[in-house]
Parts: structure tokens; C-alpha cells; sequence
């Protein structure tokens, strides 16, 4: 009996053991087989991470809708070499196939697209979404801007400073600017007396206000279908782009033209906020590098210089027998922005509380004011009764005479009023006489000369009376106006290039103030750290800085203090 108890109990000790041998076993099995979740650190306890990597950006693949067509200048000129820039400058990581002339969505559904994915980038069109940009559609009213470059500018800086809460649900990029608007249609128009009885066409609600405050009958007729509805002569008249006329076939329905630059169409580039914030820092820093301010004016005066050529074209046809082309007088122009008074009120007026819109007008009157330099000067005579000058961009300028009140042409192709073109340098060289091709219509390119500083032109036949036109600063050193006393410089000393005074310096050697009276306030100094940025705010009486340009002739540069 003893013995049988014995053998039990070795026998329960035998099971006892081999059952703990065998969870110990099956613990260190599911030990080996099962991923930990993450760890939590006790207090007082260390742990070492391991190292961390950061994945490489993936390449993207984005689509760009747009009303714009392939025929159309804004086109060819802007929107197709400002994507392609910006694949480019992605190297490879961004791919952009794009969906021009409403081939993606409609017109009217562009923005909604880029709101709900079905597009990633697009052009926002204020006046094709009213209501929903009240304050942004303040790029179309009327005569707010005197060139395409300028309104780029402003329209840029606008956006930035008001608009952009209403942009909140995109992610803005860069702005666009089609060129001015001017009259084509059955009838000649001077003033806005002449429009009364004429059906104007229309494709938006403030140019519908535009054209009921000049006293003409507004017809809806959609982008798409302008060149048919005016052959049809569903409308007499339209304002539009050089450009926009040829595409619309304004040569067989058109037989007067009048030069009114009535109004630029600004709009918005943007992006998907989903997609953008999706993107790599790299991605999104391709698209800003190919959107700044100075990108977006580049591009736009590249869409603007083409209107030079249908210009022509139609300035050409207005000659033949029971046609015209008329381009306004200083006193037209101020007849037609007379007539622009309720168009701003209504804007006003339609703003939401609390938005001042006069204060936002009074803002684009002042950039603009800084904006567009004084470039016209005559040494006898008034510019409204002798040679005027507009400069084009681009190292051109347009050169038209005014011989008397109501009178103006160009000096090419209705010539004997002025006989010679001279150009000088800054220090008052001749750089010889300056010939003006019959088929330019008064535009003189300028852009090779070098060191070419200022054009004089003389009358000849009326008394050797000279007049000049002195060649704008954007051709040498650019101002910006950073507000609180300070002002940014920058350098633009050829094409493509464009550098900050102050970090890599040598190229403008003296800055001095002045007083209103003209008077030298002493030399001002621009710190190496301030990347261009010069602060005047501490010197009394201030009324303008010159750059001059030492390496280069002594060209002076001259910054109106605001």
C-alpha cells in the first residue's frame, strides 16, 4: 500500500512538470508569432527608438480643367506654359494632363469641379459664379486698370489682401488677366450717348451692368456661341480682346471698332485644398515657384502682347470705305468713366456687412498709382495737344500724335507730323536715329538697343518740338512698396534675370533721399541682411529716393514715396 501511494506521487509530480514545460513552450511560440501594438513607456523608464526615415515623395498625377480654349491667346501664351513650367520644375514628381475649352465640365461648372474633385486645378471665373465672389469680382469693373502688367499687379495684391476668405474653400495660386476690352460692332461709337438702341452681348453680371450703364440693351449669348448669335445678328455689338475678335469671326460681322480698353477680366488660378494639402513640400513648391507675383505679370504680358497683331488687323479695316476705327480721346475717356458711376455703386452695394468697398477701390487707385510710372514728359508742350507715349512692356512702346483736340493717329502710318526718332544713354548720348516700320502702327521696339535710356521724338514740321519718353524703371531697378516706411528693391539687369540689391550687390552703388523740394536729404544705406528692404520711415520730410546705377552709365532710378 505504501508502495502504490509512492508511485501516484511520482507519477502526479511527472504530469505536474511536463504540463508547465509544455505553457512554457506555447508562450514562447505566440511570443515569436504576434506583432506588439504600440509600446507605452512607464514612468522613469528609457526607451531608445529606433532610426526614423521619411519616405520619398510619390509622383502625382493632377488634372487641369478650364474654359479656356487652345485657340484662345490665354491660352498659348499663360495657362499651357505655366502648367508645363511647373512640371518641369517638379522633376517628375507632378504630371498635369489638361482639360481645355470645357472639354472636363462645362463653363459654368468649373469651379464646382475644382470644389469636388472632379478637377484638381482650374481657373476660377468671378463673373461665371455670381454671388459667390462678391468682393473678387472686382477685377471686372470697369476702367479700373491703364495696362494688362498693372492689372496683374494690383489684381494680385488684391486677392491677397481681400480676398481670400472667400477663396477659402480652394487653394489659391496665381492670378490671370485677359486683355482689355473693346468695342466691335454695326455701328460707330465715340461716346456713351452712342449706344443707345443697340443690343450689346453679354456673358456675365457685371459686364450686363457695364453695358446698361453706357445705355445699350444687354443680350445673354454664351461664350461658345458668340461667333454664330453674331452672325445671326442677334446682337450688334460686343466688347471683347483683340484676340477673342478673330476667334469670333468679328471681321465678317463687325464693321466698327473703337479702342476702349473697357475693361480686363481678372481671374484666379487654383487648386483642389484636398489635393494641395496631399501634396509633398516639393510638389507645392513647384506650383508656388511658377505663380509669384512677377511669374503671373510675365505670363499675362505675354497674353497681352498678342492683342498687338489683331490690333493692327482691325486699325487696318477700320480705313475702308464705310468702316471705322477710333480710339478714345483723354475727354471721351473721362465721358465713359462718368458713366461707370452706378456699375461701382452696385458693386459696392452688393458687398456683404461689414466689407468697405470704397476702401477697396481707394486701395487699387493707390497700387495702381505706384504701379505705372510716370513715363511721358515733353519739353514744349502739352501731352494732350503733341506726341503721346504708352508703354507696352516688353521694351516697346506705342507712340501715337495728337495734333488737336479731337484728333490722334500714328505716327507710321499717317506720318509727317514727327520726322525723327533719337535715342540717348543716360549720361544724354546719342545712340543714333531710330526708324519706326510702316506696318508697326506706331509701336517702336526698342528692347536691343543697349543702354538705351530715353527716346526723343521731333516734330519737324511744326517747329522742331521735342518731346521724350523716357525709358521705365522696370527695365533696370523695380520698387515695391512693403508699407511703414519701407520699400523693397530689386534689380533686373537683362532678361530672365532679377536680383535683390542688397545680397548680391554691386549692381546699384548709391541711394540717396530727397525732400520735396528737391533737396539731397544725405545717402541712405541698404543693410547686406535686409534682402532688398529699405527703411526710410525715420527720415523727415522724404519725398523720393534715387538709385543710381553707377556700373552701368549712372542710370538713375526714382521711387516716389507714396
Amino acid at each position: 500500500m505504501k508502495k502504490s501511494k509512492w508511485l501516484v506521487g511520482i507519477l502526479v509530480l511527472v504530469l505536474a512538470l511536463s504540463l508547465v514545460s509544455l505553457l512554457t513552450a506555447c508562450g514562447e511560440e505566440e511570443e515569436t508569432t504576434t506583432t506588439a501594438g504600440p509600446m507605452t513607456t512607464a514612468a522613469g523608464s528609457t526607451t531608445t527608438a529606433g532610426p526614423t526615415t521619411t519616405a520619398a515623395p510619390q509622383p502625382v498625377e493632377l488634372k487641369f480643367s478650364t474654359a479656356v480654349g487652345t485657340k484662345y491667346s490665354l491660352w498659348g501664351a499663360y495657362l499651357e506654359p505655366w502648367y508645363k513650367a511647373i512640371e518641369a520644375s517638379s522633376n517628375g514628381l507632378v504630371t498635369i494632363t489638361a482639360y481645355p475649352d470645357n472639354t472636363l465640365v462645362k463653363e459654368e461648372q468649373q469651379y464646382d469641379a475644382l470644389l469636388d474633385g472632379t478637377a484638381d486645378i482650374g481657373v476660377v471665373e468671378p463673373d461665371y459664379n455670381p454671388g459667390t465672389f462678391p468682393i473678387t469680382e472686382v477685377g471686372g469693373l470697369p476702367l479700373l486698370f491703364p495696362n494688362a502688367g498693372v492689372a496683374s499687379d494690383v489684381f494680385y495684391d488684391i486677392v491677397q489682401e481681400y480676398c481670400l476668405d472667400e477663396l477659402k474653400d480652394v487653394q489659391v495660386l496665381g492670378v490671370t488677366v485677359l486683355s482689355a476690352a473693346h468695342y466691335a460692332g454695326t455701328k460707330p461709337v465715340k461716346v456713351p450717348a452712342d449706344f443707345k438702341g443697340l443690343r450689346m452681348r453679354t456673358g456675365a453680371a457685371l459686364e450686363t451692368d457695364i453695358i446698361n450703364a453706357l445705355g445699350a440693351t444687354p443680350v445673354e449669348i454664351a461664350t461658345g456661341d458668340m461667333a454664330t448669335s453674331m452672325e445671326r445678328k442677334m446682337a450688334d455689338g460686343a466688347f471683347l480682346t483683340w484676340s477673342f475678335m478673330f476667334v469670333t469671326g468679328a471681321p465678317d460681322w463687325a464693321t466698327n471698332w473703337t479702342e476702349c480698353e473697357l475693361f480686363y477680366r481678372c481671374w484666379v488660378t487654383a487648386m483642389n485644398k484636398d489635393k494641395w494639402n496631399s501634396l509633398a513640400p516639393e510638389q507645392q513648391q513647384a506650383f508656388l515657384d511658377n505663380s509669384t507675383k512677377e511669374k503671373c505679370r510675365e505670363y499675362n504680358l505675354a497674353n497681352d502682347a498678342l492683342a498687338a497683331g489683331p490690333r493692327e488687323t482691325f486699325k487696318g479695316m477700320g480705313s475702308a470705305p464705310g468702316k471705322s476705327f477710333y480710339t478714345l480721346t483723354a475727354e471721351d475717356r473721362a465721358l465713359w468713366k462718368e458713366a461707370m458711376t452706378p456699375v461701382y455703386q452696385k458693386w459696392i452695394d452688393k458687398l456683404p456687412d461689414g466689407v468697405d468697398g470704397q476702401a477697396i477701390l481707394d486701395r487699387i487707385h493707390e497700387l495702381v498709382a505706384a504701379a505705372t510710372p510716370a513715363s511721358t514728359t515733353t519739353t514744349t508742350a502739352a501731352a494732350d495737344a503733341g506726341i503721346q507715349f504708352e508703354d507696352l512692356g516688353n521694351g516697346k512702346v506705342h507712340i501715337t500724335v495728337v495734333p488737336g483736340p479731337g484728333q490722334k493717329f500714328d505716327v507710321s502710318t499717317e506720318g509727317g507730323f514727327a520726322q525723327k526718332i533719337e535715342a540717348f544713354d543716360a549720361s544724354g548720348k546719342s545712340l543714333g536715329l531710330l526708324e519706326l516700320p510702316e506696318a508697326a502702327a506706331g509701336v517702336l521696339d526698342y528692347s536691343k538697343i543697349a543702354g538705351i535710356a530715353k527716346i526723343v521724338v521731333t516734330d519737324v514740321p511744326h517747329g522742331n518740338v521735342e518731346y521724350e519718353y523716357v525709358i521705365p524703371a522696370a527695365a533696370g531697378i523695380q520698387f515695391e512698396d512693403l508699407g511703414n516706411g519701407k520699400v523693397h528693391i530689386t534689380v533686373v539687369p537683362g532678361p530672365g534675370q532679377k536680383f535683390d540689391v542688397s545680397t548680391e550687390g554691386g549692381f546699384a552703388q548709391k541711394i540717396e533721399a530727397f525732400d520735396a523740394s528737391g533737396k539731397s536729404l544725405g545717402l541712405l544705406e541698404l543693410p547686406e541682411a535686409a534682402a532688398g528692404v529699405l527703411d526710410y520711415s525715420k527720415v523727415a520730410g522724404i519725398a523720393k529716393i534715387v538709385v543710381t546705377d553707377v556700373p552701368h552709365g549712372n542710370v538713375e532710378y526714382e521711387y516716389i514715396v507714396p
